[in-house]
């Protein structure tokens, strides 16, 4: 965590307070529970906050008419990856990962007095969920084969608002969706070969299929993939 506001705190003015921050944290976890499988676990959330409160008191007959107000921002990311990594002979192994992410977004504005209070916020949201297979294989000392797929789940959440406003005259609750959730699956699958053709000479081919599904619609490709590396000498080489 970043300390610089909890510096500079002491020489605000009574009744306010400010600063920044961001914190962090990390964690992983490496388990072998067999000669031919692994498995790693991975943890990370961060997140940022910028934030204002002042407090403000005026003389009204016999007494002080208080208010405050209080104005923050917030956003962050957490993400989670659960990965086996197994070896299925000396020739082929694997990793099948399954993964979450998300990231938030807030902005909150909230002011109060003797007599009225009212409250704005707003909410943002990106979440996913994967699974992904990828595995190697030597199919020969001078051909190394790659394939594998992929599955994305997306829920984006692109915007909120909630107002709160209560007075002596009426009191207000309400949250505004001004944006729809939308939901889509995202997937592809793929084949490639690393050929070693001579010492100087190395190819790698391979297919990409893409898919995207959103709101009903149906997006989809095939895409191929063709590169070559020539080894002029040890520290030169052309690719293309």
């Amino acid at each position: 965590r970043t300390y610089f506001d909890l510096l500079y705190r002491p020489f605000l003015k009574k009744g306010n307070d400010a600063g920044y921050y961001f914190d962090d944290v990390n964690a992983k976890l490496n388990y072998k529970f067999s000669r031919k499988d692994r498995l790693y676990l991975s943890f990370y959330k961060g997140k940022d906050r910028l934030f204002e409160k002042s407090t403000v008191s005026y003389p009204a007959g016999n007494s002080n008419f208080v208010t405050s107000r209080n104005n923050q921002l917030r956003y962050g990311n957490q993400t989670g990856a659960l990965r086996w990594n197994h070896l299925h002979s000396n020739r082929l192994f694997s990793n099948l990962t399954a993964t979450y992410t998300r990231y938030n977004l807030f902005i909150g504005q909230e002011y109060e007095s003797d007599n009225e209070y009212n409250a704005t916020e707003y909410f943002s949201r990106i979440e996913d969920y994967g699974l992904t297979y990828k595995a190697d294989f030597s199919l020969a000392q001078n051909h190394q084969v790659k394939f594998g797929g992929s599955y994305t789940y997306h829920n984006f959440q692109p915007g909120a608002v909630q107002y709160n406003q209560l007075d002596t005259r009426n009191n207000t609750d309400s949250v505004l969706k001004f944006s729809p959730v939308i939901n889509s699956h995202d997937g592809f699958l793929f084949v490639e070969d690393t050929w070693t053709i001579n010492p100087r000479w190395q190819l790698n081919s391979g297919l990409h299929y893409s898919a995207y599904l959103v709101e009903g619609t149906f997006y989809n490709a095939l895409q191929p993939r063709l590169s070559a590396r020539y080894l002029i000498r040890n520290d030169w080489s052309l690719k293309g």
